[in-house]
């Protein structure tokens, strides 16, 4: 009733650009299990999981149960290093915004995105906050900026850059133009008034 002896080895896989998934058998978890008395080739070999997504990114524990003729059963752990290397698609239009009676416009990332995707989640952005430490002067980044302040200095086009990054880092960018237009009419305001005609019949 001896149990056979599971040798592991870790291993990492790369999770598929379109669909997102990756797929591990018990053979590439395997590294020479022996029984004493089960030839190699009459063992078999089950893995707990072997099915990986985007929830898995970074490192799993598995486990390889070996099987010999006897019914013996022998574990081993290894670890599975689950990897997303693809970059998100981004996918941007140009628009045209107007200004409001305040000579404002707040853009939202959302509004120069034509159909960006990747096969884990992103982030769509005009950037990321800098964040300066007061005592080291280190710099860290902080949250997604999703929104950008307009106005009068601003009309015209503008070539703005738009980021799409996942949840791994992996980030590509585009330039957009936002075209600012002032399309509301001047007021003009108006009053009456008494004036005086000097004594060579002008108003001064």
């Amino acid at each position: 009733s001896t149990a056979p002896t599971v040798v592991t080895q870790d291993i990492t896989v790369n999770l598929d650009a379109t669909t997102a998934l990756a797929t591990v058998t018990a053979a590439e978890i395997e590294n020479g299990s022996s029984d004493n008395c089960t030839a190699d080739a009459d063992l078999t070999f089950a893995l707990d999981v072997t099915s990986f997504n985007c929830t898995n990114v970074g490192a799993n524990t598995v486990t390889l149960t070996v099987t010999d003729e006897a019914g013996n059963e022998g574990t081993g752990t290894a670890v599975v290093t689950v990897v997303d290397n693809t970059d998100p698609t981004l996918v941007g239009q140009n628009i045209s915004v107007s200004l409001d009676s305040s000579g404002a416009y707040t853009l939202n990332v959302s509004e120069v995105d034509n159909g960006s995707s990747d096969n884990c989640d992103f982030t769509l952005s005009f950037g990321y906050e800098q964040i300066t430490d007061p005592v080291t002067g280190v710099v860290t980044e902080g949250d997604a900026i999703l929104t950008q302040d307009l106005d009068c200095t601003n009309l015209g086009d503008n070539d703005i850059t738009v980021y799409a990054r996942d949840d791994s880092g992996n980030e590509v960018n585009a330039v957009v133009v936002v075209t600012v237009v002032d399309d509301i009419d001047a007021t003009v305001s108006l009053q009456d008034t008494t004036v005086s005609l000097d004594q060579n019949g002008f108003v001064t």
